[in-house]
C-alpha cells in the first residue's frame, strides 16, 4: 500500500471514531463458526515449545519460520517461501510459496497463534481465531489461555445489511466512494465491481463503514450498512 492510501485509510478510520458514537443499531442476524481443535503456531522455538504444551481435544501444528527443528511436534517449515495467511475462526488458510510451483503448499487450520516478530494480519480488529503474541513466558502464557475452550460451535452477531441500489461505490464502470473499504479495522469489506461485498466471518460491528459511508449520512434515505455496539468475543452454543 502506497504511503498516500495508507494516510487516507488511518485518517478515514480516525474520523470513522468520532462519528460511530452517534450510531446505533441491532444486529441483523447471526454467524455461525466450527473448530475442531486444529491450532497452527507460527514461530521457531517458542512456537515449538508452545505446540508441545497444549492437550487434546487441540491438535498442534507448527510453521516454522527458521533456526533448528526440534522433534516431537509436527512442523511444516517455511523454507523461504512466501506465506500468505487468511481467513477467520475454523477456515484459516495458509498459502506458502507460489501457486503453481513445485514447493507450493496450502496448510488448514482452526485456530492461528502467530509467534513472527511481525504479524501476519495486520488489520485493526483481527479476525476472531487469530492471535498475534510475543515470546516472552508470559506472552506464551496468554497465548495458553486465549485457545482454553475453543473448541465447538461458536456464534458472533452479524452487524451489517447491505443495499447495493443506493451504493455510491461505482456506476457504469466509474469508481466512486470507497470510504468503506478504506475505513473498515477488519478489512472485511471489499469492491466487487460496481458494488461492495461485506465478509460477515470478518465484520466485527466495529461501524466504521456505516459513519463514513454518504447514504448512511443522509436523514432521509435509509442506512445501507447497520453497524452496532460489539464485544468482539463469540458465545459458545
Amino acid at each position: 500500500m502506497s504511503e498516500t492510501a495508507q494516510q487516507r485509510n488511518e485518517q478515514a478510520r480516525r474520523s470513522a471514531q468520532v462519528a460511530i458514537e452517534r450510531l446505533h443499531a441491532e444486529p441483523t442476524g447471526l454467524v455461525r463458526y466450527e473448530s475442531h481443535g486444529r491450532v497452527l503456531i507460527i514461530g521457531d522455538q517458542p512456537a515449538q515449545w508452545l505446540a508441545a504444551r497444549l492437550r487434546t481435544p487441540l491438535h498442534a501444528e507448527v510453521l516454522w519460520l527458521g533456526g533448528e527443528e526440534e522433534p516431537g511436534v509436527p512442523s511444516t517449515p517455511l523454507a523461504g517461501r512466501r506465506l500468505q495467511l487468511s481467513g477467520h475462526l475454523g477456515a484459516f488458510r495458509v498459502e506458502l510459496g507460489e501457486p503453481g510451483s513445485h514447493n507450493h503448499q496450502v496448510l488448514q487450520a482452526d485456530l492461528v497463534i502467530d509467534l513472527g516478530a511481525a504479524a501476519q494480519i495486520e488489520s485493526d480488529i483481527p479476525p476472531p481465531g487469530y492471535w498475534h503474541f510475543g515470546v516472552e513466558p508470559q506472552d506464551l502464557d496468554a497465548a495458553t489461555m486465549a485457545l482454553d475452550g475453543m473448541v465447538g460451535t461458536f456464534e458472533k452477531p452479524r452487524y451489517f445489511d447491505y443495499d447495493a441500489s443506493i451504493c455510491a461505490h461505482a456506476r457504469s464502470g466509474q469508481p466512486g466512494c470507497s470510504q468503506c473499504i478504506d475505513a473498515c479495522p477488519a478489512d472485511a469489506i471489499i469492491s466487487i465491481g460496481e458494488s461492495v461485498e461485506v465478509n460477515p466471518n470478518l465484520c466485527q460491528g466495529g461501524g466504521a463503514c456505516a459513519s463514513v459511508c454518504p447514504p448512511c449520512g443522509t436523514p432521509t434515505r435509509p442506512r445501507r450498512i447497520w453497524p452496532s455496539a460489539c464485544a468482539r468475543c463469540c458465545t459458545l452454543i
